[in-house]
Order: C-alpha cells, then structure tokens, then sequence
C-alpha cells in the first residue's frame, strides 16, 4: 500500500501551518492555496477506505456541532 497520500497531506498542513505564520497577505494566500491544492490532492490518490473513514469523520464532526450549536442559548 502506497503511503503517498500521507506525505501529501502532511505537506499540505504544513504548507497552512506555514502560510498562517506568515506577515504578508499575497505569500500567505499563495502558500494556503499550495497547501488546499496538496490536501485536496492527497485526498484524491487515497484508498476507498480513507475516502470512507473522512467521509464518517466529516458526518460525525457535522452532527456535534449542530448539537452543540442547540444547545447555545441565544
């Protein structure tokens, strides 16, 4: 099994990581568009079973923060 993925992805949150620290607006919007291009990449080479493990991820992650959006009073 190819872990190519997992070098892109963690290529990706270093690039934001790095783009985040940075001063200047036009790198910082340059380096977090290499970094999204690189996660969205990562994603794409992966194998059915990490699509799957996101995707689940992604759903439960939605579902806490309705619950605990309900839960705010306003």
């Amino acid at each position: 099994m190819h872990i190519t993925y997992l070098i892109f992805w963690t290529m990706s949150f270093g690039f934001t990581w790095i783009g985040c620290q940075m001063t200047e607006e036009i790198h910082r919007l340059a380096i977090c568009l290499v970094g999204s291009l690189l996660l969205i990449w990562g994603f794409a080479i992966a194998p059915e079973s990490m699509h799957w493990l996101v995707e689940i991820l992604s759903i439960s992650l939605c579902g806490f923060l309705s619950i605990m959006e309900r839960q705010i009073p306003s």
